[in-house]
């Protein structure tokens, strides 16, 4: 029994050991391989240039098996470098697909050679790590195109076609551009928005049509983006900005060809990728969070701890979207829909329920199924609902994406009918084959793996552009109105392309031939040595060169000519040259000089100024008229380059780029919820007008001419030399051309902010615009007032433009226009509001001018002037008075008062007798009678100010009339409208209360008790100057008046006004109180 119990335990014991032994092996099977780890894409590759490259990782343990569960998102470290450089600019991203994969995504910021990749597990190099991109490894800012673009294609693994573009373009035998560019405008540019493209010598030229123009903006990205990657043949487009696409005809009709996002079964347009897709590419881990690689990583929980429900978020854009919803409120269980905004249709909660806040669109793979129906057109989420990790349920439709030919119902989604009638059976359906569901799922995120990605969206443009191409029967051409759309510059990291110049060597158009080269000084050996190599590489690059004032040798050095003059001898003897220098030139001995020149093989012509120096200057020549020349040349150049100074000012200035800023913001917030209004509309117009003044680049141009024209130093030396150094005729007339087209657009955005102005004020006048309509009007009144600077800044820049091009033109005619007159004036060239403008602030200038002029003149000799006054005293006084002035004061308003001023006196007795009619109208009629009578005495005496308060007045008399006549007791406000008339024609003090306005009120307080503090001042300054007590007895007086006036003060006030005795002498003592109040 003992040794039976001794066995079982024995053999349980090694069934123990056993099992350890087995969890051991397993335990090191799981652990993750380094070696066996697995690492791939394209990001691993030097040619593969895209906005973010991108490789994968798949983890494998010690057994060789791919893991399918996450080991942990910080499993493998991945650290990218350049042995050349100490720091390198590249943002990396590590991104866990939950699937036992990675997703190493990084952007690079500059171009660096011989890039490193380390992948790293527990700081040991994974598979073959390190990868190295041998070689120039350029970011996507760098212009450096593959010439060849089959080479291209083989680089970016691009497929042998896409039965997208196939089909499109099996709609056309031959594309003719010119019959296009004529006919297509006419056709779709007055109601569409299209955008005209020309691709020529790998440059991307464009025009406009329409109003709505601003999606043009990823068109630009998108081309620019590719031209930098690979030279596009030439070709020339049109592109539909819109959603719908465009072209109905018949294949069998005249139909042409239009590039549009979307396409339908009921119309021929040519395919492209949305934009938002293509924005989603170009901007990775740019300021897109949503993008094919992003939503990878981003896929919810796994399958089985997902929600059984149906799932969808959006607006109200179509009507099968409505029946959704509702659909989903008498199904909550197996639906969840719901709107975040109602634009199209009305928002009837009770059929629709209440708006729901945005859901963030990883938060959408939560859920299993996914609902994609239609919008205005195709739903452009597709493709990022095919990257998660649920099911789709996609919607028939007649609308279609490029990639939609590729995918395949109940394979990659599960199809749902036009109508949604069907919805719910397939909601249940997938409900009840689980795996199945599953199974769809993951073939359509395979599919958006394989099909969109980064490089497959430049393969279908590049593929697409190439197979039109073909297709063009007629040469391709940069129109008329056409416009350049350049590159972005990127000064801080520039990069060198190696292609660029490989291929202009290889091509025979960039050949140098037939050329002269020359220079002066120092620049004749430069141009000797430039035509000596260029000789060596070609026969006939050089046909020329030309030496003025050749420097043989450094002053008093006559024994190093010959090193100096290696280059001059090299010359082969094809070659002909031509030398001028001067007799007295100390650099260039004549005898040294014939010397060389008889040794060298090239054909040479030596032409001698006599008497001329280094500089070619002749001694002993009158210098009146060429320091004459010079000084006016001076004066030109200066006023050229202050005007220049205040348009680059205006341009630059803080103020127009925070309005820049605040029109574009506006318009952003307005652009969902005003799309279809007017004033939206106009602003849009606005913004066009300065998105084209941005891209003229006039300040660019104006900076250059800065450069080019002689400092104040320069031309202090010009004068005295008799030698000016100015722009050339062709750089001053393409400046004129340049100030000419700012200054039309400067006048289009005038019309337009005042046209906007308008209609912001029709339109949005009601309660709940109150404040958008105060920042609009805002907004256009600054930039008009803006414009206008800039547009009358233009007008003094090309008149001071036009002065410098004539004596240039007489000195070196070059000239560049040969069609085109340059106008004489602005005003000829703008239109006649515009003109009427400018010479309306021209005439106001010439008097602002000469009012100061006559001002400085007075102030010049009326430095010691002598006012003869009645009393027989002569008083000398200076400019700045500090002397007492109540006498002086007194004097002249007796000498004003005096009867020799009959006019004066005339207009005294009228008002006199206005304020005693006032003072008896014993009702609102009368008043009126009597204000009717005394307006236009005011108008034929040029009172315009009297003339405006008392039209006020009467309009106010019209209304009182009305609550006089309803029985209304009016007696307080006759009193109070008395008080107003007499103020009116003799406005002394302040304002009546009555006439006020509320701000006005507050003003009036704020400058009271500033005046009152600096009284106080006053008074204790005197009173230790000793002041007589009767001025200390007004101030206490005044002070009492200004703290608010008693019952009967106001009594005796009231009174006052209506008595001219009493009214003269209150004259009397505001005049004396308002001078003692500043101190004299």
């Amino acid at each position: 029994m003992s040794l039976r119990i001794f066995s079982c335990l024995l053999l349980l014991f090694c069934l123990d050991i056993f099992r350890h032994e087995v969890l051991l092996g397993a335990q090191a099977d799981s652990v993750l391989s380094a070696a066996q780890t697995l690492v791939w894409g394209p990001g691993l590759e030097t040619d593969v240039v895209l906005p973010a490259r991108f490789f994968f990782i798949q983890a494998v343990d010690g057994s060789g098996t791919n893991l399918t569960t996450s080991p942990g998102e910080k499993t493998f470290e991945v650290k990218i470098e350049s042995p050349a450089e100490q720091f390198t600019r590249i943002w990396i991203q590590v991104l866990d697909r939950h699937d036992g994969s990675f997703l190493v995504r990084y952007r690079m910021y500059a171009t660096y050679t011989d890039l490193h990749i380390n992948v790293l597990l527990k700081n040991k190099h994974v598979a073959q790590s390190p990868f190295i991109l041998k070689g120039q490894v350029y970011h996507e800012g760098c212009d450096c195109p593959q010439t060849s673009g089959s080479v291209w294609e083989a680089h970016m693994h691009c497929p042998q076609s896409f039965p997208q573009i196939e089909r499109d373009l099996a709609l056309y035998a031959v594309v003719d551009p010119d019959r296009n560019a004529d006919e297509i405008p006419k056709r779709f540019g007055q109601r569409q928005s299209l955008c005209h493209y020309t691709i020529k010598d790998n440059k991307v030229y464009v025009q406009t049509y329409g109003e709505h123009v601003g999606f043009r903006i990823f068109m630009d990205s998108i081309l620019l983006s590719i031209t930098r990657k690979v030279r596009l043949p030439d070709l020339e487009f049109f592109v539909n900005l819109g959603d719908w696409p465009l072209e109905k005809r018949k294949p069998s009709e005249r139909i042409h060809p239009i590039f549009s996002w979307c396409g339908s079964n009921n119309t021929r347009d040519i395919v492209m990728p949305t934009y938002d897709l293509t924005e989603s590419v170009l901007e990775t881990m740019g300021r897109v969070s949503l993008d094919m690689l992003s939503v990878q990583a981003n896929t919810g929980p796994p399958w089985p701890e997902k929600n059984s429900t149906a799932f969808w978020r959006g607006r109200d854009s179509r009507q099968e979207r409505l029946e959704l919803v509702k659909l989903s409120r008498a199904h909550p269980d197996s639906i969840n829909a719901a709107f975040t905004n109602f634009f199209f249709f009305k928002h009837d909660e009770s059929l629709y329920g209440p708006l729901v806040k945005h859901v963030s669109f990883f938060d959408f793979f939560k859920y299993k199924y996914q609902i994609n129906i239609d919008g205005t057109v195709a739903a452009y989420r597709l493709p990022y609902l095919l990257a998660g990790n649920s099911v789709v349920l996609k919607q028939d439709s007649g609308y279609y994406e490029h990639f939609y030919y590729g995918l395949r119902p109940w394979e990659h989604y599960i199809p749902v009918r036009a109508d949604m009638g069907d919805l719910l059976e397939k909601i249940q359906w997938a409900r009840d084959h689980d795996e199945e569901a599953k199974q769809i799922g993951l073939a359509g995120q395979q599919f958006a793996r394989t099909n969109l990605m980064g490089n497959s969206i430049f393969c279908y443009y590049y593929q697409l552009y190439q197979g039109y191409a073909k297709l063009q029967v007629t040469e391709p051409k940069v129109r008329e109105g056409m416009e350049l759309v350049e590159q972005p510059s990127d000064d801080l990291f520039p990069c060198s392309c190696h292609r660029t110049r490989d291929y202009l060597k290889s091509q025979q158009k960039f050949a140098i031939k037939h050329i002269f080269v020359g220079g002066r000084s120092m620049g004749c050996r430069a141009a000797a040595a430039l035509a000596r190599q260029l000789s060596d590489e070609s026969e006939d690059a050089v046909q020329g060169v030309i030496c003025l004032s050749f420097p043989l040798h450094p002053p008093g050095q006559k024994h190093v000519h010959q090193q100096r003059s290696e280059d001059l001898r090299g010359l082969p003897e094809h070659m002909s040259v031509l030398c001028v220098s001067g007799t007295e030139d100390n650099m260039c001995d004549r005898v040294l000089f014939e010397g060389m020149v008889k040794e060298m093989k090239a054909q040479v012509e030596v032409f001698w100024l006599k008497g001329g120096s280094h500089g070619l200057t002749v001694k002993g020549r009158p210098e009146e008229s060429v320091l004459e020349e010079a000084s006016d040349l001076n004066a030109s150049v200066k006023s050229l380059l202050v005007n220049n100074g205040k348009v680059l000012q205006l341009l630059s200035s803080e103020i127009l780029q925070t309005e820049v800023r605040v029109l574009y913001e506006l318009l952003y917030i307005l652009n969902n919820s005003y799309r279809g209004n007017k004033t939206f509309k106009g602003l849009k117009q606005v913004e066009q007008c300065i998105n084209r003044l941005k891209n003229m680049k006039l300040d660019v141009a104006l900076q250059e001419l800065t450069e080019l024209c002689p400092n104040r130093i320069q031309r202090g030396l010009s004068i005295t030399a008799g030698v000016c150094e100015l722009p050339s005729q062709p750089m001053l007339e393409w400046l004129c051309l340049k100030v000419l087209g700012a200054a039309k657009l400067m006048s289009c955005t005038l019309n337009r902010c005042s046209r906007t102005f308008s209609l912001t004020k029709q339109q949005m006048k009601w309660e709940e615009f109150i404040i958008l309509n105060m920042v609009i009007t805002s907004l256009l009144s600054r930039l008009w007032v803006i414009s206008r600077g800039i547009l009358v800044s233009l007008s003094s820049l090309y008149q001071q433009l036009l002065e410098l091009l004539r004596p240039v033109a007489d000195a070196q005619p070059m000239p560049f226009l040969t069609d085109f007159t340059l106008p004489a004036d602005m005003l000829q060239f703008l239109g006649p509001s515009d003109a009427s403008l400018l010479t309306k602030l021209a005439k106001a200038k010439e008097i602002k001018k000469k009012k100061n002029e006559q001002q400085k003149k007075d102030k010049n000799q009326g430095a010691a002037r002598k006012v003869k006054e009645d009393v027989g005293v002569t008083v000398e006084r200076a400019i700045c008075l500090d002397a007492g002035m109540k006498p002086f004061l007194k004097v002249f308003r007796d000498f004003t008062e005096g009867k020799s001023f009959e006019q004066k006196t005339h207009k005294a007795d009228r008002k006199l007798k206005f304020k005693k009619q006032m003072g008896e109208a014993a009702s609102f009629t009368d008043m009126a009678s009597h204000l009717e009578e005394m307006i236009p005495w005011c108008e034929s005496q040029k009172m315009e100010k009297e003339k405006c308060f008392l039209n006020f007045l009467h309009l106010k008399c019209q209304r009182m009339k009305c609550l006089e006549a309803a029985g209304y007791s009016v007696q307080r406000r006759l009193r109070t409208f008395r008080q107003e008339a007499c103020w009116a024609l003799c406005p002394q003090g302040s304002v009546p209360k009555s006439c006020r306005s509320y701000a006005a009120t507050r003003r009036h307080n704020r400058l009271r008790t500033h005046f009152q503090s600096l009284r106080s001042r006053i008074k204790s300054s005197t009173l230790r100057t000793g002041v007589k007590k009767t001025q200390l007895k007004r101030q206490r007086k005044r002070k009492r008046t200004e703290s608010g006036p008693s019952v009967d003060d106001r009594k005796n006030r009231t009174m006052g006004n209506l008595s001219p005795a009493l009214q003269t002498s209150g004259c009397d003592d505001d005049i004396d109180d308002i001078f003692a109040s500043v101190g004299f």
